[in-house]
């Protein structure tokens, strides 16, 4: 009979969770806040603030319309609601779309600032299912964006998971699907990786601009990790080919880290934010688990200062033929400062390792310097385990990256398995 249970609400009269009846306790939440920029944060105020935030009749009604939603795993049937970092973004941006959409608004919705591992790809697909049933939308096409392809991939199954809540989802898996999907006049939702909004090779020359796809003002942009290659409208990049190819599109950014520089700055892109959860309060809710880091710096032997120049560098720019970048490259590559930074590395991990078993994980700026910090390390007396994984090109490679232990890949990547390995 608890099937039908829409909201399941266990209190001892000091703590107070709301979940799903079939769900475990870890997932079990407080409610806490009223009006979605307030924030309770005292055990004994928690079952006044669930009251009082999720049981007034609006609330209470668009909560159950809206937020609770099915995911099918293998025939099982999960049922799933939203928390309230998720309930009241999503109304915002909801009320942001109605405001902003094109031909009206700007098409700046807006970016919601949710950290990591709060749950965003849950409060993307909500959004996109109850923009879709808007009538004022009028059926519009949800192009959900990202910009790696593991990303997509992820993101894709996860809608895939709840089609109760946004219908038929559709994956763009090549540039030319891509057209043909934004081309057509009807609604649903579309997956696809910014760079297939590049510029295609035709039979006798590269295109010089990205066509127009669709002049619809009934098409909504949703940008995961919207902090990244969003920028550069004038440049001739990816974010300047999508606004060519959706002239009439609006966009809403989704992001843990909004950044605001001079060339990149998220709210300049997609609007102000219209709501925040940042990682201190998914911490204090133990939506994620807090960070410790010790704050190090071995400073960079080089005299110039290069801050400009690496602004100015493209994103898909070649580093490695890159002066401003080599210069960098060779500086943190420095003999002295690799041995100063993996003895440092070393006696922290065996110190970490005495009361905590695990692994550590170290990236470098370059391949040249993977290997460097790989034989510094495997120097050191008593050094653990130790391999590098990179990718490469074989045939290209200097002797210094090739290793005696290589297995191919079909992607064309490789792991070089080093001596002592």
């Amino acid at each position: 009979m608890f099937d039908y249970n829409a909201i399941t609400v266990v209190s001892d009269g000091l703590e107070t969770l709301h979940g799903m009846y079939n769900s475990s306790l870890k997932w079990f939440a407080p409610w806490k806040s009223l009006h979605g920029d307030d924030l309770q944060q005292k055990q004994e105020l928690q079952l006044e603030t669930l009251l009082k935030g999720l049981f007034p009749k609006k609330t209470l009604l668009n909560y159950l319309q809206n937020f609770i939603f099915h995911e099918d795993h293998n025939g099982k049937i999960v049922k799933k609601g939203a928390k309230y970092h998720q309930y009241w973004g999503i109304k915002k941006a909801v009320d942001s779309a109605v405001e902003n959409i094109k031909p009206a608004g700007d098409g700046r919705l807006g970016v919601i600032w949710h950290t990591q591992g709060s749950g965003k790809s849950i409060s993307m697909a909500i959004l996109t299912g109850i923009l879709r049933q808007m009538p004022e939308m009028k059926n519009p096409t949800i192009l959900i964006q990202v910009d790696r392809n593991d990303l997509d991939q992820q993101l894709y199954e996860n809608f895939v998971l709840c089609k109760d809540l946004v219908g038929h989802v559709q994956h763009a898996d090549t540039t030319d699907e891509l057209r043909a999907l934004l081309s057509t006049d009807g609604g649903g939702v579309i997956f696809t990786t910014i760079e297939k909004f590049r510029l295609k090779e035709l039979a006798s020359e590269k295109e010089l601009s990205h066509p127009v796809l669709s002049e619809r003002t009934n098409l909504i942009v949703m940008a995961d990790e919207a902090h990244r290659t969003q920028y550069g409208f004038h440049s001739g990049g990816f974010a300047q080919n999508i606004r060519r190819a959706l002239p009439n599109a609006s966009f809403i950014g989704f992001t843990g880290t909004p950044v605001d520089g001079k060339d990149a700055d998220t709210q300049q892109v997609f609007g102000p934010t219209i709501h925040t959860y940042d990682i201190k309060q998914a911490v204090e809710d133990g939506a994620t688990v807090p960070i410790y880091y010790e704050p190090k710096m071995v400073p960079l032997n080089i005299k110039a200062k290069y801050d400009k120049e690496l602004d100015e560098m493209e994103e898909d720019e070649d580093e490695e033929n890159n002066a401003v970048w080599a210069a960098i490259e060779d500086a943190a590559g420095a003999a002295d400062r690799v041995e100063r930074v993996a003895k440092d590395i070393l006696t922290h991990f065996k110190a970490r390792t005495e009361s905590l078993e695990g692994k550590a994980m170290i990236v470098c700026m370059s391949r040249k310097n993977c290997v460097k910090m790989y034989d510094a390390l495997t120097d050191l007396e008593a050094c653990p385990e130790i391999a590098v994984i990179m990718t490469g090109n074989i045939s290209k490679d200097p002797p210094s990256l090739e290793s005696s232990h290589t297995n191919q890949r079909c992607d064309g990547s490789y792991k070089k398995a080093f001596p002592h390995a």
